[in-house]
This record gives C-alpha cells, structure tokens and sequence, in this order.
C-alpha cells in the first residue's frame, strides 16, 4: 500500500477516535451563525485599531467548489523510479480523497465525521483546511472542534517532517487538542473605562465623571482590559491574538442607535504567551449629540473562537460648561 494511503488512513482513524472519545458526531442545530462578511458604513473614528492585512488562505465549502473526484491512478502506472511520477499520482489521490469528503459533508445535516477525516489529511498537506465557518450545518461548538482538529494534525505533520523530539511533539499535540476540547473560559472585558490618557495596562487616566459639552467636538480614549482571551501558535512558533471589536452609541431612554462604526480588528503577534491584553482606541463623540443622558456600547469578539462579550458605559451631554469636564 502506498504510504500516502497508510498516512492517510492512519490519521482518519485517529481522527475517528478523537471524535467519539468528544461526542461531536451529534447532530447540529443548523444555525447560520458565522460571522459576516458585510460591513456597516464606517465611523468617524480618528484612531481605528490596526486591521488585519492578510485573509486566512482557507478553503470554503460550497456547492462550486466540488467536482467529481479524479480516477485514482492503478498501481500499474506508478513509476517508483521517478519522483515526479510518484509526486503526481499521491497528489491525484489526495485531491480524489478530498473531493469526495467534500462532497459527502455537503449531503449532510451531520457532516462532522467527513469534515474530521478531510482534518486528518492536514498530516500529509496541512494548506488542505477547511474554514469552519463556512460550513452552514455546523453549530458554533463544531465549528471550534473542526477548527483544533486542524491545528492537531498540521502540528503532527510538522513533527513528522521535524528531526527529533517526535513522540514529544506528538504528545504535546495531543494535550492541546485534550485541552482546547473542554469548555473554554467565556471571553470577558474585565474593564471599559472612557480616559484621557493611557501609558499602558493598568496605566491611565479616567475622565472625572463622564459629562461632555454639548455641540462640541469631545475627543475620549477607550480602554479596554480583556480576559479570557485566545492565544494560538502560528507556524513561526509565534502567539498570535486576534480581536475584533464595534461601538455604537444609543439613547439611554429608548435604546435607539445613534451612532455606530464598523467592526475594528486587531491582531497582536508575541514570541511569549499574552498573560494581560488591552486595547485602546481614540474617538470623537458626534457634536450632533442633544442634551441628554447616553451610552457607549462596546462589542468585543474573539477571532480565534468566535466569542462575543459586550459591555456599556454610560456618560452625559449637557449645555452648560460649568457642568462639563475639561481635559487640563
């Protein structure tokens, strides 16, 4: 049997294992919940977070994207002789493999276990991922196992391709997988104060109380302190933490939605695991505002996990300037 097969064969079954030993083989809910490609209208924001410049190269589910699978070659047209030939025909099989995985998961409601054993082939090319979020069957917890199953086989590949250390580096996939599979710490903002200025975490200056000049151009810092974060390893052995977050301005008395930006997305890159996280972003508050009573609402979203968490803070526009905080 060719090695390929073996390899491929071999991480499906572990595949398989890990799947039963988590119970994700149930059946989904079938929510649409990933998250948007549109974009609201931008805000008049003076100091945006940095957005990311590269898109994940993952590969979509969809309809288009199946074809039917290539004959797999017979082992009469191998020629073990050539390296060019053998490459060919493990490609060819590989992409037959695929193709059929693909198709299946897409003629299902339960597409978990198709969706694990396309996973596995990340052992032997780990650009062969799919993004989670485009599978519309999967539930937000499917799609963050699908998501770790990935990662533990393209790790695995890695060890294998690596000189020494393999059972190790093996067995440290393994844990991450063990671990990353239990419930993870709901993402928290542990603190979302509006300042006028900010030196680093746990360094800044808070307004005295949250009351503004009405019709005029109010420039505030939001900081945000965040708990519960996501940290994952990229392939230069890097952290990287990936954080998206929206404001929006509503009317304390009704509700009603004011003033809002589009999605802001930050990516934070460390040779050492992040044990505290801020971000900090600049604003004007619109002079449109009337005299009232408001609140700035604070959207905050894992990339890495798809977990939102949201908070409010509350502040006051009033017409007389003795009422008004100054910024000295």
């Amino acid at each position: 049997m060719n090695s390929a097969v073996r390899l491929v064969l071999t991480a499906a079954a572990i595949c398989l294992m890990v799947i039963n030993a988590c119970g994700c083989g149930k059946k989904t809910n079938g929510l649409k919940d990933a998250p948007s490609a549109s974009l609201e209208a931008p805000a008049d924001t003076e100091l945006p977070l940095d957005r990311a410049n590269e898109a994940a190269s993952t590969t979509s589910i969809a309809a288009a994207d199946v074809e039917p699978a290539p004959p797999l070659l017979g082992a009469s047209t191998l020629d073990e002789s050539s390296d060019t030939t053998v490459e060919r025909s493990r490609q060819a099989l590989l992409e037959a493999l695929s193709a059929q995985l693909r198709q299946d998961a897409l003629q299902t409601q339960t597409p978990m276990r198709e969706l694990a054993m396309l996973a596995a082939i990340s052992i032997i090319d780990p650009q062969r991922q799919v993004d989670p979020r485009s599978v519309e069957q999967l539930n937000t917890g499917d799609r963050q196992v699908l998501a770790r199953l990935q990662e533990f086989f393209a790790r695995i590949s890695e060890s294998l391709a690596s000189r020494g250390g393999m059972e190790q580096s093996i067995e440290q996939a393994a844990s991450k997988l063990a671990a990353s599979l239990h419930q993870s710490p709901q993402l928290k903002l542990a603190n979302a104060v509006l300042c006028t200025r900010v030196g680093g975490f746990g360094d800044y200056t808070p307004f005295e109380r949250a009351v503004f000049l009405a019709g005029s151009p109010q420039k505030v810092i939001l900081y945000l302190e965040v708990e519960n974060f996501t940290s994952e390893l990229n392939q230069r052995g890097e952290y990287t933490t990936e954080l998206s977050q929206q404001l929006a301005i509503t009317d304390e008395r009704d509700g009603s939605v004011l003033w809002k930006e589009q999605w802001q997305n930050a990516v934070d890159v460390s040779r050492k695991k992040r044990q505290d996280y801020f971000t900090v972003q600049t604003l004007t508050l619109p002079n449109s505002l009337a005299v009232g009573h408001y609140q700035l609402q604070v959207r905050l979203r894992d990339e890495q996990t798809g977990q939102q968490t949201q908070t409010a803070i509350p502040f006051e526009i009033v017409d007389d300037p003795k009422l008004a905080v100054t910024v000295k």
